[in-house]
């Protein structure tokens, strides 16, 4: 045929534009090989611009003349959604008739849809028929996905020795996961003499093509002294190749590695790091881990609540261990709004999970099903907060108090309370002197009650409750204490305190309290320490303000609340301890978006 000449260039210059005009004119006589190639050429954007759709029409054309390397492609086209609408019951019907004329790579492609039971009803039995018949044409795949049929007894009665032989005729060819089974059988003694030696040796050719399960095996070979020396720093190496790659049970490994020492220098932060990756694939022993790094602190900031929400996805993934530290942790660290700012935090981090977990399965489909051809679905990432601050329940109806500098500029508002994760929204701010009352969109628990600052007296005593550096510290609240150190704020300024109580970042909005645990004030700002230094010579220590609660009177005057709206006053003295309990459970953790 004269396109074939000028495709391949033989006895003319290639020339595949040409070798178009010259098929296009045989397959629209009805030539169903020509239909076939000029499909393949449309695919591949040869000759002519790519144009998937154009090439299922002249595959389609060719199918239905009963030619089955175009019946094979066209299977291949809906199964990937590639030029038509993805429909794995159509893909099943041309992959079948092209199975059926003896094409190898469609009897393969029809034994993974019943293996897997797309568009059509799983049946493993249906999957190694159609494996063995590829198999025995040569296909390594085949041969491979066969041999784990018999290691698992799947659709054939469980045999290792045929496993073996399977592996052994695709390893020969190849096939990287074959010679990973094959290694697999030897370590075993399954159907083979046991024999780490050989087990080793075909570990070593599938992890030569970066055969991950290969590479975790070979860790374990070395770090376990079977068939070599016992050697922890080369089972650290292959961990590292397949954690590298991405694998949560390598990551987990290498994470124990980090923690303990073995063949690489002890370092916790590096194994919360790799304990962090394996957990979110939903790996439970790296759940456990990273969970006891938290409560220990160790390599993280010691942080209760994320080691209750570590053990708790552990324990949802059969550790009976981590139930055991989890209630302890509870029990003794964890009460009230902390304890429910757990569970919270657990529910997140359950969130991010199931996110990891779609982010894999698309990601797999994008290999599978999209060869390529356009980009796999991609799954939303949580969005993280911009701006963290605290802020404080002034009414159980859902009014909440903050500085203004904290939402200013948010498109949304979420507050983490004993309650759990809420929305709020602004309902009046006062920019000139940073405060912003927010409505949340349900009740709160225990409210603050406010008094006027015009009493306070300097040197009084005062506390705070909030969540400085939320990032690093957690997600628990966080008491201070100290005195009134001025009644007037930086340059005299009379709308403020200066008070010695120590402020971080994320501390801002939250109450400044009385001994009895009234809100005297809004934690605001803390001096900075350059422009002291340049003014001073000297770097200031807890210089830190808030604004005086009679400013907020004001504002909330101003909004018409109902007197039973507001936290009542105490008519006699709280103990520190029922006042502290009280402001802890009225702090929330604001979240501008």
């Amino acid at each position: 045929m004269l396109g074939e000449c000028y495709e391949f260039g033989v006895g003319v210059s290639k020339n595949h534009a040409e070798a178009v005009k010259l098929y296009r004119m045989a397959a629209e006589q009805g030539d169903a090989e020509s239909q076939h190639t000029l499909g393949r050429f449309y695919a591949l954007g040869q000759g002519v611009p790519q144009n998937q759709g154009e090439a299922a029409v002249w595959y389609r054309m060719a199918a239905e003349q009963g030619y089955a390397d175009a019946q094979y492609n066209l299977g291949l086209f809906y199964q990937n959604g590639q030029g038509v609408s993805q429909d794995h019951t159509e893909a099943a019907k041309w992959f079948r008739v092209a199975a059926e004329q003896g094409d190898a790579n469609a009897q393969y492609s029809l034994g993974v849809i019943y293996a897997e039971g797309r568009g059509v009803p799983q049946d493993h039995a249906e999957a190694a028929k159609w494996y063995r018949m590829a198999a025995e044409r040569g296909g390594a795949n085949a041969q491979e996905n066969l041999g784990w049929l018999y290691v698992y007894g799947q659709g054939v009665p469980q045999d290792h020795a045929l496993a073996a032989k399977w592996f052994s005729i695709a390893a020969e060819q190849g096939n990287a996961d074959a010679l990973l089974g094959l290694g697999m059988l030897y370590a075993e003694g399954l159907g083979v003499s046991q024999d780490h030696a050989e087990a080793a040796k075909w570990y070593r050719m599938a992890a030569a093509q970066g055969n991950i399960g290969a590479e975790i095996n070979l860790g374990l070979l070395f770090a376990n002294g079977q068939a070599m020396p016992q050697d922890d720093a080369e089972a650290a190496k292959w961990y590292r190749m397949a954690a590298e790659k991405g694998d949560a049970a390598a990551q987990s490994n290498l994470g124990v590695r980090y923690a303990t020492g073995k063949g690489v220098p002890q370092d916790h932060a590096e194994a919360a790091k790799w304990y962090r990756l394996s957990a979110l694939q939903g790996n439970a022993n790296a759940m456990y881990n990273l969970g006891v790094l938290y409560a220990n602190g160790q390599g993280v900031g010691q942080d209760y609540i994320e080691a209750y929400a570590y053990f708790n996805l552990a324990v949802a993934g059969g550790s009976d261990e981590a139930r055991k530290l989890r209630d302890t942790v509870s029990r003794q660290y964890l009460k009230g709004q902390t304890l429910l700012l757990a569970q919270q935090r657990s529910r997140e981090l359950q969130v991010e999970l199931d996110a990891q977990k779609a982010q894999a399965a698309n990601a797999k489909q994008g290999t599978v099903e999209n060869s390529g051809n356009s980009p796999a679905p991609q799954v939303a990432v949580a969005e993280e907060a911009k701006v963290m601050g605290s802020g404080f329940v002034v009414s159980a109806s859902g009014i909440v108090v903050t500085n203004w500098h904290v939402v200013e500029n948010a498109k949304r508002i979420e507050l983490i309370t004993t309650r759990g994760r809420v929305k709020a929204r602004v309902l009046s701010f006062d920019a000139s002197n940073d405060l912003v009352i927010l409505r949340s969109e349900n009740p709160l628990p225990v409210a603050l009650p406010i008094t006027s600052s015009r009493g306070t007296k300097l040197g009084a005593e005062v506390f705070t409750i909030g969540f400085p550096n939320p990032d690093l510290q957690g997600f628990s609240p966080k008491y201070n204490r100290g005195e009134i150190s001025s009644l007037a704020g930086p340059t005299d300024d009379p709308r403020f305190f200066q008070i010695s109580v120590p402020v971080q970042p994320g501390n801002s909005g939250g109450a400044l309290c009385d001994a009895w645990g009234r809100v005297i004030g809004i934690v605001a700002a803390k001096l900075d320490e350059q422009i002291a230094y340049k003014a001073s010579g000297s770097l200031p220590e807890n210089v830190n303000y808030a604004i005086k609660s009679t400013y907020l009177l004001a504002m909330l005057e101003s909004l018409d609340l109902s007197d039973n709206d507001l936290a009542g006053q105490e008519n006699e003295p709280l103990s520190a301890e029922v006042a502290r309990q009280r402001a802890e459970d009225a702090a929330v953790l604001v979240m501008a978006y």
